[in-house]
């Protein structure tokens, strides 16, 4: 966005769908054990 290649709406839309692939794919990512439950796991920005 910094170099005006995307619109903040553009922005928005490509976040928005990163985010819900990411919720998607951690629906099977999870501790083996059982024993640990990370809280902020979905709230990490990846990129």
């Amino acid at each position: 966005m910094a170099k005006g290649w995307l619109s903040q709406e553009e922005f928005a839309a490509v976040t928005r769908a990163r985010r819900l692939k990411r919720e998607v794919i951690m629906v099977d990512d999870f501790d083996k054990s059982m024993t640990h439950h990370d809280e902020q796991m979905l709230s990490r920005v990846i990129f």
